[in-house]
């Protein structure tokens, strides 16, 4: 496959895309705005023929010639002759594809017809095959929904993309090859359509969630973090494993070798990476991931009811229980040695916040696993504003993780505190409860990220990092009793 020949820029070709595109979208509100119509707005003058008759009559002839030009320009129209078929009286369109695509689709309910003639470059090679069609995919979304539509009429050539992230390497020599600028030039907006809307169509089209739960992963304590994934987040880690391997991949030995007689791997680097990252970075909305649906203020004012009306919620009350092993680790212990005493006589049930369900407990973990699979491919990149890019979404990833929002607002509520409050609870010999700050991270997920934060090439970064989640030069505990903890009494 070639590059697009070096007198075009990627300025250039987005600005003519976006053109295409917004062409497209005022034919489509034409056609919607005609079909509105009851009256011909024009009919009331017999001198000259209709807008309306004037407009279907141009788009119909425009419609019926498309074939001429080569199938992937007839792709980027195929969403706006959908929309047109109704209005303008067409027969839907037949699209004549190379005979290595017809192979592995057939005729797709109509949509597709076998092109007798191929360009040498486009052998019957199955990665040419599956390259061609993801670049028909980024053309199209309404094709890409139709492929997963009737996939059981092709379901046996299909299948061969059934497989993990990790293993699936037809699936990323593929998406290298449609992607990567020294081959082709795909707009960033175009990364989302394959990594985001393919790749998780693909998700939907096999029993990939058993697939992603119980595959033996290189890093064993990863397996304990997917199996708390929900569906949603899944979908969205089957994404990301293909968008972060993607980074470090280097594709076949020919496009290799291409790359490396190149004299712009640098800017080519910067432009690729920037594209994974900015469509990793929009494929969830991160912020509202370090959100909880259980807050201690906003709407749900703070009051000794809505705590225990959280709380009386088992479910929720087991997730963010301290357990006895923790005291010690993540307790201040200017909490009292009378509050130590009591714990250990189970009269104290000491409870985190911020408070945590399944869908919190998921995204922290798809979170966890984002940063170091981001700080394992980072050892691949060279160009130091590539290292850039992707250092700014992981400090977004510590954002979450870090839950400053929840933590501010635990210290303004431990801080409004009654004294009196606080000495009843002291003196109480019967069960009680008491909140504290949830740390960044717990041990064991210290454990698990920290020797990958290690291995980010810049050191720099790498201390940044591990400073703001407190895995080095931990804060000293504020010895102000009060702030430390929100007392619950009966």
């Amino acid at each position: 496959m070639h590059p697009f020949p070096a007198g075009i820029r990627v300025q250039e070709w987005d600005m003519v895309s976006s053109y295409f595109k917004r062409f497209g979208d005022i034919l489509k509100q034409t056609f919607e705005w005609i079909s509105s119509q009851s009256i011909d707005i024009e009919s009331h003058s017999q001198s000259k023929e209709p807008f309306s008759q004037t407009f279907k009559r141009d788009a119909q002839q425009f419609f019926q010639e498309i074939h001429i030009y080569d199938w992937k320009t007839q792709l980027q129209w195929y969403d706006v002759y959908k929309e047109a078929i109704h209005l303008l009286g067409l027969s839907s369109p037949q699209i004549k594809i190379p005979n290595s695509v017809y192979i592995l689709t057939g005729a797709m309910n109509g949509l597709f017809s076998m092109d007798t003639f191929e360009d040498n470059e486009y052998s019957a090679c199955e990665v040419n095959a599956w390259a061609l069609l993801l670049n028909a995919v980024k053309l199209s979304k309404t094709l890409l929904d139709n492929i997963f539509m009737y996939k059981e009429s092709w379901k046996q050539n299909i299948a061969v993309l059934w497989k993990h992230p990790n293993v699936s390497t037809l699936v990323i020599e593929c998406l290298y090859r449609v992607i990567h600028p020294t081959v082709s030039l795909t707009l960033h907006k175009e990364y989302e359509r394959l990594l985001v809307d393919f790749i998780q169509q693909l998700f939907y089209s096999f029993d990939s969630l058993s697939l992603i739960r119980e595959y033996n992963y290189p890093i064993p304590e990863m397996s304990h973090y997917v199996v708390l994934l929900t569906e949603k987040d899944c979908k969205l880690f089957f994404s990301i494993l293909y968008a972060v391997r993607l980074i470090h991949y280097q594709g076949s030995s020919s496009i290799s070798e291409n790359e490396k007689n190149t004299t712009n791997k640098a800017s080519n680097e910067l432009y690729y990476v920037t594209g994974i990252i900015k469509t990793l970075q929009n494929i969830a909305d991160w912020s509202v991931l370090s959100s909880s649906s259980h807050r201690l203020s906003g709407k749900n004012s703070l009051s000794l009811g809505r705590i225990r009306e959280i709380l009386d919620d088992n479910t929720i009350l087991k997730m963010n229980k301290v357990e006895y092993s923790d005291l010690n680790s993540y307790i201040p212990s200017e909490l009292t040695e009378a509050q130590e005493t009591t714990f250990q006589e189970d009269i104290v049930s000491n409870i985190y916040y911020p408070f945590w369900d399944a869908d919190k407990r998921s995204a922290r973990s798809l979170s966890l696993m984002t940063l170091l699979a981001l700080c394992h491919a980072s050892q691949s990149i060279e160009n130091p504003e590539s290292h850039e890019v992707i250092r700014i979404f992981l400090l977004q990833i510590v954002d979450v993780l870090r839950e400053n929002e929840f933590k501010q607002e635990f210290y303004r509520v431990a801080e409004g505190q009654v004294r009196n409050r606080i000495e009843k609870w002291r003196k109480m010999k019967t069960f009680k409860r008491c909140l504290i700050p949830r740390p960044i991270l717990t041990l064991e997920e210290e454990g698990f990220v920290k020797p990958y934060i290690d291995q980010l090439p810049n050191r720099k970064h790498a201390y940044v990092i591990m400073k703001a989640l407190e895995i080095i030069d931990k804060p000293i505990p504020n010895k102000n009793r009060k702030s430390q903890a929100i007392y619950l009494t009966p």
